[in-house]
C-alpha cells in the first residue's frame, strides 16, 4: 500500500511520531516497575514506534530530495535574459535598486587612467616600430 503524502504532512506525521516514540519510552520506564509481561509488550511496541519513525524519516528525506532534484532541474531549464547590451537584470541591480547609467553620467565619468593606459601602450608600440626598422 502506497499513501501519497506532501512534504508538509509527511513532516507533520514524523513530528506526531516522534512523540509518540517519547510517550512509549515513558511507558517501558514505567513497565519496568510491574511485570515482565507489561514490559515486554511496551517493549515491543517502542520497537515497532522506531521502525516507523525510521521509514517517515526516510520517506521525507526521499521526497526532500526529489523536490531539490526537480527544483535544479528548473534552475537549469531557465536560463537569463540578456538586454541589447549583454546584462541581465540582475547585472542591473545594485544594493536592491534598478541602476541606470546615463549619458550625463559617462560625460562625468573619469577615464584619465585609462586614457594614460592607452597613451603607454601607443609609446610602446611606437617604440617597436622603431626598434623593428634598425
Amino acid at each position: 500500500m502506497n499513501l501519497e503524502l506532501t512534504l508538509l504532512e509527511l513532516n507533520d506525521l514524523y513530528y506526531v511520531v516522534s512523540k509518540g516514540v517519547e510517550k512509549h519510552k515513558e511507558y517501558v520506564e514505567i513497565a519496568k516497575r510491574t511485570t515482565p509481561e507489561l514490559e515486554k509488550y511496551f517493549d515491543r511496541e517502542l520497537d515497532k514506534s522506531v521502525q516507523l519513525l525510521d521509514k517517515i524519516q526516510t520517506a521525507l528525506h526521499n521526497e526532500a530530495n526529489r523536490i531539490d532534484d526537480v527544483i535544479d532541474e528548473v534552475n537549469e531549464e531557465i536560463e537569463p535574459e540578456y538586454d541589447s547590451a549583454g546584462f541581465t537584470e540582475d547585472d542591473r541591480i545594485v544594493n536592491g535598486q534598478y541602476r541606470v547609467i546615463s549619458n550625463e553620467d559617462i560625460k562625468q565619468r573619469d577615464y584619465s587612467a585609462f586614457k594614460e593606459y592607452a597613451d603607454s601602450m601607443n609609446e610602446a608600440q611606437s617604440e617597436d616600430r622603431i626598434l623593428g626598422n634598425i
